[in-house]
């Protein structure tokens, strides 16, 4: 009989499962918790989760059919369930899937290397079909932005591509990681086009970049791990999102500054077309010879507030004013 351990963090057992998983190549890193179960004492399986995605699924090969992964899985479940998430997201190696999927699973999209599947009451049919309801147009262009939060290189770059016949959706980031929440960077894209009937604003959802789809992206490391995402977040955007939405081309803003965003977006580029659809650079707009960045925005909203306008429409700049007063509600 074989019985699931959590582990604590800062043990003696924390270290061995740092081990276990770096014999397998894998970093133990950005966890909330992780399971194991041992066998005379060495760790023979475990799994462990963050927010509502269960990754670092491994059993030891000499285990496997012996019934672990159920074991593993439903701690994990109960972990996810317990924090009030509604859905969850399995990221793996490819060879796990079918122990996933014969656990009622769906897979969202997989690569040579790893597969992406979600379970719960709130999945990719039910996120993709609330936005399809919400358009009536044949086809579409689209963008992906962080808009942390909305400059005018952001709005430039959406000119540039509403000079297009097509209408544009724009999807903002859904992943709560970054310094304006998802609710203050979605309202403010969302109100700023609010009286543009060619633009279309959606929350991206957890399917694309978010940490369950590149858990790499929001770290910011230029690791070998960078193909493996990409061509996962790659697939599920041209195989799903842009096939469901028939988006027929998707627009990239140049980054002059950060090299690891830049390799991604080549690498996105070049995995869509191989799909059919069409991608597009679009030069950074400057300022005075100086790019703008919205990490420039921040610096400001943080130091010297006035400094924003030269970087920002009239109706962002009292946004975050409003903001900063602390009179959001």
């Amino acid at each position: 009989m074989f019985y699931v351990d959590r582990i604590i963090k800062g043990s003696s057992s924390e270290t061995a499962l740092r081990e276990f998983l770096l014999e397998r190549d894998v970093i133990y890193e950005d966890l909330d918790s992780s399971y194991v179960i041992r066998d005379e004492g060495e760790i023979i399986a475990t799994v462990s989760v963050k927010k509502n995605l269960i990754k670092f699924f491994y059993i030891d090969d000499k285990y496997q059919g012996e019934g672990l992964a159920i074991e593993l899985i439903n701690s994990a479940l109960e972990d996810i369930i317990a924090k009030g998430y509604r859905s969850y997201f399995v990221f793996t190696k490819a060879k796990n899937e079918n122990i996933f999927t014969s656990l009622s699973m769906d897979t969202i999209e997989k690569t040579e290397d790893v597969v992406l599947l979600e379970g719960g009451f709130f999945k990719y049919a039910d996120w993709i079909e609330i936005i399809k309801k919400d358009l009536d147009k044949d086809e579409y262009n689209a963008i992906v932005m962080n808009a942390n939060p909305l400059t005018l290189g952001h709005e430039y770059l959406v000119d540039k591509a509403l000079e297009n016949d097509r209408d544009l959706i724009i999807f903002v980031l859904e992943e709560d990681a970054s310094y304006f929440s998802t609710r203050d960077r979605y309202e403010i894209v969302k109100k700023h086009y609010q009286d543009n009937d060619r633009v279309h604003v959606y929350k991206s959802g957890p399917y694309i970049i978010s940490r369950a789809t590149f858990p790499t992206y929001f770290l910011k490391k230029d690791t070998d791990k960078l193909k493996v995402y990409t061509e996962l977040d790659a697939k599920i955007f041209a195989r799903r999102i842009a096939k469901d939405l028939n988006i027929k081309k998707r627009y990239f803003g140049t980054e002059p500054i950060d090299k690891v965003t830049q390799k991604y977006n080549e690498m996105m580029m070049k995995i869509l077309s191989e799909y059919g659809i069409a991608t597009e650079f679009i030069e950074r707009k400057t300022i005075d010879g100086e790019v703008i960045s919205a990490s420039k925005v921040r610096e400001c909203y943080e130091n010297d507030f006035s400094a924003c306008k030269k970087y920002l429409s009239s109706d962002v700049y009292e946004l975050l004013e409003i903001k900063r007063s602390g009179n959001n509600d």
